[in-house]
């Protein structure tokens, strides 16, 4: 299978391009110069696509970030996504469009290789509040999450209390993702919640798109492609609508 996968949920971008035939063959481009996907996405995903010899109509899968992460940034690899994938249904007569999204926060706690109790990857959301979840051996505990940085805190304590029994010593959490630095400035000066042990990871700065392969073909086994009218998920409401409505 041809799989290209899209990372845009932050302002790391990052394209990857599975190729399978004789022997796997594998592209990856990465771009930390903040939002300007627009410009710069479909120019990495013609050069990933002219390094592999292919051309769009023999991609067999598309994939994305479902998010949180960036309004903008979801919304630009979901609709670039959603076009390469409709063309590809076009020229190849497919019933389905050949897309599957995956929850970001998925993406990048799968990415994570921990012995912690617990794994949180975190997403800066803005306004003091980060977007992540909490994940135990592969699997997810929380909801996705839009917390301040000492109520995200208590409320992986919490958690790591239910995983251990009450006996906390057993572990801690991972912090992880590309904003675990910010996060800690945010966080300020003082100790963790009593009971708890961090470990930091640091900023980790390469994207996601090659995690993304991984899981969205695990998803794409277990669910399906993507319902036609499926888009970003964004956890919380926009300013633009919040202006609208006021």
């Amino acid at each position: 299978m041809n799989h290209l996968a899209i990372d845009t949920a932050t302002e790391i971008l990052s394209v990857a391009l599975r190729v399978e035939g004789s022997h796997t063959r594998s592209y990856h481009e990465i771009r930390d110069e903040g939002l300007h996907h627009a410009r710069m996405l479909l120019p990495m995903v013609d050069r990933l696509l002219g390094q592999a010899g292919l051309c769009p109509g023999e991609i067999d899968l598309v994939s994305c970030m479902r998010g949180p992460g960036s309004f903008t940034g979801l919304r630009i690899g979901m609709a670039t996504a959603k076009g390469i994938a409709s063309a590809v249904a076009g020229m190849r007569d497919l019933s389905a469009l050949p897309l599957v999204s995956v929850p970001t926060l998925d993406v990048m706690a799968a990415a994570t290789d921990s012995s912690a109790t617990l794994v949180m990857p975190l997403i800066d959301g803005r306004k003091g509040r980060y977007y992540a979840a909490v994940y135990s051996a592969g699997t997810r505990l929380t909801e996705d999450l839009d917390l301040e940085p000492r109520r995200l805190l208590t409320r992986a304590r919490d958690l790591l209390c239910d995983v251990a029994d009450g006996d906390v010593d057993t572990g801690g959490v991972l912090l992880c993702g590309p904003h675990v630095c910010r996060f800690m400035r945010t966080l300020g000066s003082g100790e963790p919640p009593e009971g708890l042990e961090l470990f930091r990871g640091a900023d980790f700065r390469g994207g996601y798109a090659v995690s993304l392969l991984e899981q969205a073909e695990h998803h794409l086994k277990v669910i399906g492609y993507d319902a036609v009218d499926e888009g970003p998920r964004y956890v919380r409401r926009s300013d633009a609508e919040l202006s609208r409505d006021s």
